[in-house]
Formats: structure tokens, C-alpha cells, sequence
């Protein structure tokens, strides 16, 4: 099955899973041609497919609670219990079980990508070596939040350069088109997520992300307390794997563990899952993070990674026993043929869209 075929094969799928929205489909095909990292992004449906033809090395690894469509951009900011500012992974649309390598294979590929788009300002062969050396001190340490308002001072100063400037960023979602279909659900989350009783808003359709275009997306937004608040919603489809495979156990709950800050405001119900949206709660971008920090930002994310993957405690063990002999040969092979493999669908697809 080629790469068009897949596409195909999977979006009829997820129009059985879930309601469609045509245009934003449509949107994400044209972004797919734009370079390979787009196209790394919104695919996750091909690397499901393709992650198990690698090595039993590293695709027979031991089992966890995985991220799954863990990329250099699926990294953000967020508010935690105490409102201190946070960042580390903040998308797990994708999140299923899987050998705890799919995440650094597919981290360390979306980042070979970024070089050789321009976007970070490494060496192809440093990058595995960076992402395995955070990795292992993450799960050396037991994990620990990157709460930057009191350690992490560096990145903290990266991401208060990218938060959007407040003034432009609201008037934009003000602009934002009002939702023709507002689901029972998806209005039931945000009242749930609402920052008071008094909260009074009006819902609106957004189109954002990459992977997920075509899924249904509300904002809720609305003055409270002489300020804007605004939440958005986001419906879920199973993830990729139950496409290959055909089973489903239903979504399982957000990562909660020592080494992550929640973000209190992050709920998953019913199918949707919602978020508060702030100018300093966002997802961060490749051209966000400052060029001179690239080798930190990187061993920042495989750090982040263990973070996650700590959360689940059954597997903790299994995980330190078989990275502790993992090569970094085998990780940096794994994650050069993947980076083939989706090159050679990339100009595949950039064909069949221009015939």
C-alpha cells in the first residue's frame, strides 16, 4: 500500500469514527506537499503502518503508555495547579500504547527533518546522540517538571519571547467565524471548563494543528473578571493503530505522574478534549525556540519524553533495563530509515497530487 492509498484508506476510517470537516481536509492535504516536516506532522496514520517493519530492536521494545505523534512541534506552554507556567509535551491526540521507542524514533525523525529543512542548526548525526543523552537523565532523575517561572531559566526566557503579544492574539480569535454546529459535547466541556458562573461567551469555529485538520474545533470566548477568557474544545478520533488494527478500548486518561505539572485545564471527555488558550499558553513553533538553543531545546524534549513515559509505573522498570543497552546505533539507524521512508512518500504524494 503506497502512501496515497493509506491516505485514503485512513480517511474513510476516521469519517466513520468521527464527523468531518471537508474544507479543513482539504486544507491539510495542501499543507502536506509544503515540505517534509509538514508532511511528517500530518501523517501519523503512515507511521503507525510503517513503525512496525523496523528492527525488533527497536520495534519490539517494551510497552508503554506512548505520546505516539511526538514531534519537535507538539511541544507548548500551559498554566499547572499553582498557575506557574510550564512547558513540556502538550498534545496526546495519538496517545495509546506503544514501545516507548515509537516516541524517540519519531522525535529524532521530525528533527533530522528540521535540519535539512533549515530549522535547526545541528548536525543530522547529533541529534539521536542529544535526544537519548535527555532521555536517559530524565528517567535517571524520576523525572521532573520544566516549570519555568523557578528553574529552567533559559527556556523560560524562550518562551516568554515567543508568547504571542496579547492585543493582536485576541483580536484575531475575536475575528474568528461563528461555529455553524455546536455539538452537545463539545458545549458541555467547555461549560466545564468555564473560569466562573458569570462567564458569558460566544462559540466559534477555529481551524489550527496539522494532524488533527479536519477534526471538529471550537473556541469559546468571552469577557470575565474585566478580562478575555477563551477555551477551546477539539472532537477525538481512536487512534491510528485502531485503524490497523480494529480494536478500541476507549481513550485512556492523560499522562499524571511525578514528573509532570498538569495542566488543570486540560480535559478529555466524551470523545473531546479541551483546553484554556492564553498568549502564554500555547503550542510553541520550530521558529520559536532561539537558533543558538537548539542543542538544549532537543535534550530538553528527550528529558520531556521520560517525563511521560515515567507515568506509567508497570512499565518504568522494562523501559530503564532496555535503554540502558540500547545503542545509539540502532536508535539513530531506526530513526534514518523512517526518515527515508517518509521521504520517498513524500515526493510520492507530491506526484499523485500533481498528475
Amino acid at each position: 500500500m503506497n502512501v496515497t492509498d493509506a491516505t485514503r484508506s485512513y480517511e474513510q476510517w476516521l469519517s466513520a469514527q468521527i464527523a468531518i470537516v471537508s474544507r479543513d481536509l482539504e486544507a491539510k492535504h495542501s499543507a502536506m506537499d509544503a515540505d517534509r516536516f509538514a508532511f511528517l506532522r500530518a501523517t501519523y496514520y503512515r507511521w503507525a503502518q510503517q513503525f512496525p517493519e523496523l528492527d525488533p530492536e527497536i520495534a519490539k521494545a517494551p510497552v508503554l503508555l506512548a505520546v505516539g505523534d511526538l514531534h519537535l512541534e507538539n511541544f507548548g506552554t500551559w498554566r499547572d495547579e499553582r498557575n506557574e507556567l510550564v512547558w513540556g509535551v502538550n498534545d496526546f491526540d495519538e496517545c495509546e500504547r506503544l514501545p516507548y521507542t515509537n516516541d524517540l524514533v519519531r522525535l529524532g525523525t521530525s528533527a533530522l527533518f528540521a535540519v535539512r529543512e533549515g530549522h535547526l542548526a545541528l548536525e543530522e548525526e547529533q541529534v539521536c546522540a542529544i535526544l537519548l543523552e535527555g532521555y536517559r537523565a530524565g528517567l535517571n532523575v524520576g523525572g521532573r517538571p520544566f516549570i519555568l517561572e523557578s528553574h529552567h531559566r533559559w527556556l523560560g526566557e524562550l518562551a516568554a519571547a515567543a508568547a504571542k503579544a496579547p492585543e493582536r492574539w485576541w483580536h484575531r480569535l475575536e475575528q474568528l467565524p461563528p461555529a455553524e454546529e455546536q455539538p452537545d459535547e463539545a458545549l458541555t466541556l467547555i461549560e466545564k471548563l468555564s473560569p466562573g458562573r458569570e462567564w458569558e461567551y460566544t462559540v466559534r469555529a477555529r481551524v489550527a494543528g496539522l494532524g488533527s485538520l479536519g477534526h471538529r474545533r471550537l473556541l469559546a470566548l468571552g469577557p470575565f473578571a474585566h478580562a478575555l477568557a477563551a477555551r477551546e474544545v477539539k472532537q477525538l478520533a481512536p487512534p491510528a493503530g485502531v485503524w490497523l488494527r480494529g480494536s478500541f478500548a476507549g481513550f485512556p486518561e492523560l499522562p499524571i505522574g511525578t514528573g509532570r505539572a498538569a495542566d488543570p485545564l486540560h480535559i478529555l471527555q466524551s470523545g473531546w478534549v479541551g483546553r484554556r488558550l492564553a498568549p502564554d499558553s500555547v503550542k510553541l513553533d520550530l521558529a520559536d525556540y532561539a537558533p543558538q538553543a537548539d542543542q538544549r531545546v532537543l535534550n530538553a524534549m528527550g528529558f520531556e519524553t521520560a517525563n511521560i513515559h515515567l507515568c506509567d509505573d508497570a512499565a518504568v522498570n522494562d523501559i530503564r533495563l532496555h535503554v540502558d543497552q540500547l545503542p545509539l546505533a540502532s536508535l539513530t539507524g531506526a530513526t534514518q530509515q523512517m526518515a527515508a521512508r517518509l521521504e520517498r512518500d513524500w515526493h510520492h504524494w507530491r506526484r499523485s497530487r500533481s498528475k
